[in-house]
């Protein structure tokens, strides 16, 4: 049961209706006399891209996220580079580079819909010996393919 593994105390839960987040956030005990379909646990990335990604599948289910924070993306979310990957580093065609790519077409499609503001700075990459040389190689021509 939630209680017995989480102190109330400091749980935090985000309602969210309609793809948007209710910012106002309340202690966990006033929330939880609401009734919601699906509680997602954790306010970083992954909780609320997948949070969202539920609501844009199922738009009548009520969600609610808890975060022991008190804001969202307080940990390792809210501490990135800021850079969105092209999974140069990846095997060419494994599945984490197809993903890495996938992914970095969906974000600038979201940024552009939403008009974010970004810059795509790009990446110089230089090989300092044959090996790595061979490795851009194959990066090169599978990525042009």
């Amino acid at each position: 049961m939630l209680s017995r593994t989480i102190d109330r105390s400091v749980l935090r839960l985000y309602s969210l209706a309609n793809g948007s987040l209710n910012t106002g956030f309340r202690a966990y005990s006033q929330a939880a006399k609401k009734q919601y379909d699906i509680v997602v646990v954790g306010g970083g990335i992954v909780g609320m891209a997948s949070a969202r990604e539920i609501l844009l599948r199922h738009p009548s289910l009520k969600v609610a996220v808890v975060e022991k924070e008190n804001k969202l993306a307080f940990h390792q979310s809210g501490h990135n580079s800021g850079v969105i990957h092209a999974g140069i580093y990846y095997k060419p065609g494994s599945l984490k580079a197809k993903l890495c790519v996938d992914g970095l077409h969906l974000s600038y499609k979201y940024l552009d819909e939403k008009n974010i503001p970004y810059k795509k700075v790009g990446k110089l990459i230089v090989a300092t010996n044959d090996v790595e040389v061979e490795r851009l190689n194959v990066s090169s021509s599978s990525s042009s393919s």
